[in-house]
């Protein structure tokens, strides 16, 4: 079944929403607090593999230094 562009439009943005969601998450679980700009910038990330790349950095990081945003 072809899906519409307009559902996959919606599931594309629920997909990047939920790991919008996941990365801030992480971050706050590893770092407490985190500064308002930072999670401005997560949420106007819009490129899954942009998101991926960040979420494997925030796994790896000891520090919000270590996180190339």
């Amino acid at each position: 079944m072809q899906e519409s562009p307009f559902y996959e439009h919606v599931i594309q943005r629920g997909q990047t929403r939920a790991k919008q969601e996941v990365i801030l998450k992480l971050l706050r679980r590893q770092f407490g607090d985190i500064p308002e700009s930072l999670a401005t910038h997560i949420t106007t990330l819009s490129y899954i593999s942009a998101l991926d790349d960040l979420f494997d950095q925030v796994l790896d990081a000891e520090s919000l230094d270590d996180i190339d945003w």
